[in-house]
């Protein structure tokens, strides 16, 4: 993957189609993705994973118009700071949720605003480093449990229940804590 280059635009030039790779290498990356394939279907993927455009059994070309000043957000722990965003930049900030995932693509409509700087200034946590605190958290819970279970008696928790069992019936208040 390109994740560690922080690119921006994946382009694909290729006989190979790749099918749902395509929407992976997108949403992996956290970039836009323009495919070009030789006698088959040409897409253009937002960094949600979600098709923008595509070409057709008539039309064998695709044309785009994409933001590139654009960012991924989960919306655990972000939901709140995105309303507040939107009250504050109305049109100038436009959120694109393509639903299921439960991440929203963000992008800054105007020439006196950053995507970047929104997010800083409102404290978004963007999409790559949630789902790198939520798997360490997951981790340590792991962890934690594999260490109780190694203890003589068991499990120490009154109710039988480790924290992350709890944590997936209960929700996980500390993941949105530490932003």
């Amino acid at each position: 993957l390109y994740k560690r280059q922080n690119v921006d635009l994946l382009v694909f030039s290729s006989s190979y189609h790749g099918g749902l790779m395509q929407n992976y290498w997108a949403y992996a990356n956290t970039a836009h993705f323009v495919g070009a394939v030789s006698n088959l279907p040409c897409a253009v993927i937002a960094p949600d994973g979600q098709l923008l455009e595509s070409s057709t059994n008539y039309h064998h070309s695709v044309v785009a118009r994409i933001n590139m000043d654009c960012g991924v957000f989960h919306l655990d722990c972000n939901w709140d700071k995105i309303k507040a965003a939107k009250r504050k930049y109305g049109d100038r900030l436009r959120m694109r949720d393509s639903g299921l995932i439960g991440s929203v693509v963000l992008s800054s409509e105007s020439a006196d605003l950053t995507m970047d700087g929104i997010a800083g200034e409102f404290g978004l946590e963007p999409l790559d480093k949630y789902m790198r605190r939520s798997a360490e958290m997951q981790d340590g819970n792991r962890q934690s449990w594999q260490n109780r279970q190694s203890q003589p008696n068991g499990q120490s928790q009154p109710n039988g229940q480790s924290g992350a069992q709890r944590a997936a019936v209960e929700g996980n208040p500390a993941l949105c804590a530490k932003t």
